[in-house]
């Protein structure tokens, strides 16, 4: 660091880095920050910062410290209900890492989105977690069954987003 001091290069984001790597914690909030910021820059070129985001979701995959935090950013560029139950039961499932209700909540408006009600009811009666109330199960399977009314009201909000932000899914 001195060395690159010595050559006018900022070394504040250099010694944060550094001093990240001895504690598990800061790391990763490091790590979900820097994923976090891709998020944000997506809006204006999706693929790229989709590319990025699930490049570094796999390094963290392979190298064993992908957390919940790191899964739950990622899931933003997830586009089916299929690549989250994927993401859930593949790599997840493999470090051990349990969703959050962000993830759920995700999948489950998804779900909704393309109108499959049966997988919806499936992972509210089989997947959740114990921590969800028996309210809280049967409110969502309530809402699941309701979607079917609204299921073009939310694919026209869906693809108007789209169109908005000008992602290539608003053409597909």
């Amino acid at each position: 660091l001195t060395e690159m001091s010595g050559y006018g290069i900022p070394t504040d984001a250099a010694q944060r880095a550094l001093r990240a790597c001895d504690d598990p914690v800061a790391l990763s909030k490091l790590r979900t920050s820097d994923m976090v910021k891709w998020c944000i820059r997506g809006h204006k070129d999706s693929e790229v910062s989709r590319k990025y985001v699930k490049d570094m979701l796999n390094k963290l995959i392979q190298c064993g410290e992908a957390d919940v935090f790191h899964f739950t950013v990622a899931m933003h560029f997830c586009d089916t209900s299929e690549e989250i139950q994927n993401l859930i039961d593949g790599p997840m499932l493999k470090l051990k890492v349990m969703p959050s209700r962000k993830i759920y909540t995700k999948l489950l408006l998804m779900l909704a989105r393309e109108g499959n009600q049966k997988e919806g009811l499936r992972v509210i009666n089989e997947d959740l977690p114990k921590s969800y109330s028996e309210d809280e199960r049967k409110s969502l399977s309530e809402w699941i069954k309701s979607t079917k009314k609204s299921l073009r009201q939310m694919q026209y909000g869906c693809l108007s987003l789209h169109v908005q932000e000008g992602t290539p899914e608003a053409w597909q």
